[in-house]
């Protein structure tokens, strides 16, 4: 089996841990596999001891306990890089707990090798077989990574570093786990110094997942056994920082035959701080090894965090905070600025130029185009000459696509009562002038009928004409009053309207 392929196949490896309250154990679910594996914590001490007083972790309520991490993973395509802030505040404390609140994230960037001239080959990178994934879910892409998003969960610690609870999750890639734990290593009991925690693993894997594919069947079912481990040995103390020496190894054997094996190893040094109880910093580097039917591919990685001072966490959090605000500041800004032009475009006709490139966009073969362009048009307020535009959105709300027959409908709801409106406006404004069916004699003898402006010398009036009596024209002002006005005073023009409404209008037609 060749690298990618193998890398492939760990889209069916632990990608979420979860903390079992009750049992003081670990699960990590498996997609597209099925696998579940179940470490169980114990810690044994090396009967090595000193004469320093017990380490014990102590976050006091309102304190706050801020980390800066750093975490890089070079594959064979890509070099993965994730930092970021992370910070504890004490909530609650007795003698063998106490409650922080985290609050944090990782921001992640990928480049990609020189020397495999392009991306997603090899390694862990982005090699996508037959109907397969481009990136394994044990890279944390396409699946939730809450350690790349800004989170808050609540942790409950011992004072020995043991986990006794955890809401919410803040999961890393590469099985790293979770963000909000990953500086809590155990402390021994007593005063030890040197001690090892190891742990039990139990891995089924179900070729029926319940998570992937359907319902739970529980055809069949492989179990095989592992094993994850971690030591540590005080190497220096000087009353107030203590050096630890750590060493870390997980083995996954395969689940079942031509299966994938996983080993995870690496070495560290843990900086504990006695004088506050939390630790200082951690320098850890790890190698992932994974092997399927004879073929190897190794991941080498570094994660690092150090404790920095509140008041340059404090200094980052405001910097932050402005940030926001001034995004937020200029968001509002352009949306002020948009809605003032779309407000000021209402009923206003549309460019013919402008007007062309949204019907093309309309009637566009590729339906991301239709998309895009009806999601623009949420402020649309048509003119009557552009209710062709209108009648298009309402077109396609036929469309075989969900998402355009979506934002057709949603708009054509706002446009629908504009276009009746204009519809019945234009009817009523409508006379025989206006008629292309009318005749030359027919739309001169209506054409002053309906509202116009009316002229005598240097006065004008908005009225409609009523009727004639004797020598002088009635018309009707806006107000309702009516103006009786001798047809000589008229301006010239207005005179001969005056004469040709003389003549009998065309009939109102029936049917309209």
């Amino acid at each position: 089996m060749g690298d990618d392929a193998l890398m492939l196949s760990l889209a069916a490896l632990i990608n979420m841990i979860v903390l079992d309250r009750k049992m003081k154990m670990y699960r990590r679910f498996v997609p597209k596999s099925g696998v579940q594996v179940i470490l169980v914590f114990a810690i044994s001490c090396v009967a090595t001891t000193s004469d320093a007083a017990e380490l014990n972790y102590n976050i006091a309520p309102k304190q706050v306990v801020p980390y800066k991490v750093n975490i890089v993973a070079t594959t064979t395509s890509s070099r993965d890089t994730m930092t970021g802030t992370i910070a504890f505040t004490g909530k609650q404390s007795s003698d063998e707990q106490f409650t922080v609140g985290y609050v944090g994230s990782l921001s992640r960037r990928t480049t990609q090798s020189r020397s495999t001239g392009r991306a997603g080959r090899g390694g862990f990178g982005g090699f996508r077989g037959p109907g397969g994934p481009s990136i394994p879910g044990f890279m944390g892409r396409g699946v939730s990574m809450g350690g790349l998003t800004r989170m808050t969960n609540e942790v409950v610690v011992g004072r020995r570093g043991e986990i006794r609870k955890l809401t919410g999750q803040s999961q890393l890639p590469y099985l790293i786990g979770n963000l909000s734990i990953l500086p809590f290593e155990a402390l021994p009991k007593g005063d030890q110094k040197a001690w090892k925690v190891g742990t039990g693993i139990s891995i089924t894997e179900e070729e029926d997942s319940p998570f992937f594919g359907g319902p739970f069947r529980g055809n069949k079912t492989v179990t095989t056994g592992g094993s994850e481990s971690a030591t540590y040995k005080i190497q220096k103390d000087d009353g107030k920082l203590v050096t630890i020496a750590t060493t870390y190894r997980l083995v996954s054997p395969a689940a079942k035959k031509n299966g994938q094996a996983i080993e995870i190893k690496g070495t560290g040094t843990f900086i504990f701080n006695r004088e506050l109880g939390v630790p200082e910093s951690h320098e850890m580097k790890r190698t992932v090894t994974v092997t399927e039917n004879g073929s190897t591919v190794t991941t080498p990685m570094t994660i690092a965090y150090h404790r920095i001072p509140v008041e340059d966490y404090q200094t980052q959090q405001k910097a932050r905070q402005d940030m926001i605000a001034k995004a937020q500041k200029a968001h509002a800004e352009r949306s002020a600025k948009a809605n003032a032009a779309a407000k000021a475009a209402e009923g206003k006709k549309l460019d013919p130029e402008k007007k062309k490139q949204i019907l093309a966009e309309l009637n566009s073969s590729k339906w991301p185009t239709i998309a895009q362009r009806l999601r623009s048009m949420s402020r649309f307020v048509p003119h009557p000459d552009d209710f062709d535009v209108a009648m298009r959105v309402k077109e396609l709300q036929t469309h075989n696509v969900l998402s355009v027959y979506r934002v057709a409908r949603e708009l054509w709801l706002k446009l629908d009562p504009i276009v009746e409106a204009g519809k019945k406006e234009m009817t009523t404004a409508t006379t025989a002038g206006d008629d292309p069916f009318a005749t030359a004699d027919e739309k001169k003898s209506n054409e002053g009928r309906g509202l116009r402006e009316w002229t005598s010398g240097e006065f004008k009036v908005e009225a409609e004409f009523v009727r004639f009596d004797g020598t002088k024209i009635v018309l009707k002002r806006k107000d309702g009053k009516e103006l009786s006005v001798p047809i000589n005073l008229l301006s010239p023009a207005d005179q001969k309207i005056a004469e040709a409404l003389k003549k009998p209008a065309k009939p109102k037609n029936p049917f309209e």
